[in-house]
């Protein structure tokens, strides 16, 4: 402890924001050195230990953990008081301050009933935590990640080309260091120049990590993900969590989930994943919004009302090239009065110069944008889950490609389970949908199915995989200022 006191000193002579960085990067080392595990539960610890103060040392360890969490995914200056005293070599202090900082974490979880003042404080800080699988994951690794930042500058490595297997490379000692130390090798060799096989294996479960093309090269993405700071990825993984565990509380134990930018889609059944796919979201132009609805119907063969933006900025200055566009594609055009019109390729491009006032349709069938399914639920974006012709764009590593829907590559399964459970003319469904024919039929559900779009970047897959997602729609700025935003808002709300 007067080792810990010593540096603080030191600490104190810096500039205010590298203090407060410092200090709580030195806060979760000591909390490194206390004792870690704590599986007992409150209600056993309440029994053996009713009326006594729990140990002072898991307490602090337990109360450090959650508040470094806390100070990472929002303005650490917020939690300097709590981070300072939780550094004192005095253990009163941390007794004293326990109770303050146990309701700090009530309102801001917001969720459930804290235990008895009766109970001892440990029991009341174990029964505060999350209490969701990945809690001590992200904790580990976030201590991880700040003890490399601690050991020095973490130099950017400049790109200066594709770096290929078997290249040789001086970039390569530098890049086989940093994927040992964030856990993606285990090679050993950190000397070498040569592009090995071995390390081209690491590279690319690196680049499966962060949502890249696992092809090996070396691009400017990658380095990108190399030069993240362990800093910057633990406040991304903290405020991450934060993020989804506040948005998880309110989830019933049957849903859609779609990740926009992981570009992937889950359906849990009664709490334990049924199906995952990857989907296909909006560029970054038209971007899928984040929102939670219910899906209450889904459609056989739809036909496609074009919206007019698309019809502005994507189809008209095709139909302006090329007057055949329309029937090529199966589309019939509509006026304001529901009246069909035809005419030549020559008069289509003509018109397609001017205001063009009417309603495109693209026919159900073979090459309709929509695919054979369509799930809706409403919203007031006009975004839906649908199918798509071009099952080749879910092999692409980047998919925000579309104009705001979501194209699901698993929809076959999706829907056929959604008709199972909950389309009520099981005899009508069954009979179209193993034909062939293209008639566009509604089916209504019995009970709606919850549906949540959300918008994550970082996340623990196991007790040492983190994972981590390009931001795709510019939501972060590289940094968590407007996660900050959004978490201070969602506490609002």
């Amino acid at each position: 402890m007067v080792g810990i006191a010593c540096m603080l000193v030191v600490i104190g002579r810096t500039n205010q924001n590298k203090r407060w960085r410092s200090l709580w990067l030195i806060v979760l080392l000591l909390a490194s050195w206390l004792p870690q595990a704590h599986s007992t539960e409150p209600e056993q610890i309440i029994t053996a230990d009713t009326g006594q103060i729990a140990p002072v040392d898991l307490l602090r360890t337990i109360l450090l953990n959650h508040v470094t969490l806390l100070a990472l995914a929002n303005d650490p200056n917020e939690w300097r008081s709590e981070l300072s005293t939780l550094s004192s070599n005095i253990d009163q202090r941390v007794l004293d301050a326990a109770p303050a900082l146990l309701q700090r974490f009530v309102q801001f979880w917001q969720q459930g009933e804290p235990l008895p003042s009766s109970a001892s404080l440990l029991a009341q800080a174990i029964a505060l935590e999350p209490r969701v699988e990945d809690y001590l994951w992200v904790i580990n690794r976030i201590r991880h990640l700040l003890w490399l930042d601690a050991q020095g500058d973490w130099a950017n490595i400049e790109f200066q080309g594709l770096i290929e297997p078997d290249d040789l490379h001086q970039s390569i000692p530098l890049i086989a260091k940093r994927l040992t130390l964030l856990g993606d090798s285990n090679s050993g060799d950190v000397t070498s120049l040569h592009y090995r096989p071995e390390l081209v294996d690491d590279i690319r479960r690196f680049q499966r990590r962060h949502g890249l093309k696992d092809d090996g090269i070396i691009g400017p993405n990658t380095l990108m993900w190399l030069n993240k700071t362990p800093y910057r990825r633990a406040r991304l993984l903290a405020s991450n969590f934060v993020l989804k565990t506040r948005y998880q509380q309110q989830l019933q134990a049957t849903y859609l989930l779609i990740n926009i930018p992981a570009f992937e889609l889950v359906l849990i059944e009664d709490g334990k994943p049924r199906l995952q796919s990857r989907v296909i979201v909006g560029r970054s132009s038209r971007q899928t919004p984040e929102l939670s609805s219910q899906v209450s119907n889904i459609v056989l063969n739809p036909t496609w009302r074009v919206p007019r933006g698309i019809l502005r900025k994507d189809l008209l200055p095709k139909i302006r090239k090329d007057g055949s566009y329309l029937k090529r594609h199966h589309f019939d055009v509509f006026d304001v009065d529901g009246s069909q019109l035809i005419f030549d390729e020559q008069a289509w491009q003509t018109l397609a110069n001017g205001r063009f006032p009417y309603l495109l349709v693209q026919r159900a069938g073979e090459g309709n944008a929509l695919g054979k399914y369509k799930l809706y639920f409403n919203n007031g974006f006009n975004v839906y889950l649908h199918d798509t012709p071009d099952k080749h764009l879910f092999d692409e590593s980047m998919r925000a490609l579309s104009s705001g829907c979501i194209r699901v590559e698993k929809i076959d399964e999706l829907a056929q389970w959604m008709a199972n459970q909950f389309v009520i003319d099981k005899k009508q469904w069954n009979r179209m949908s193993r034909t062939s024919a293209q008639e566009t039929q509604w089916f209504s559900f019995n009970q709606t199915v919850p549906v949540h779009l959300v918008y994550w970047t970082a996340w623990m897959d196991g007790p040492s995989l983190s994972q981590f997602r390009g931001d795709i729609y510019h939501k972060q700025n590289d940094d968590v200022e407007q996660i900050v935003g959004r978490l201070k808002f969602n506490l609002n709300r």
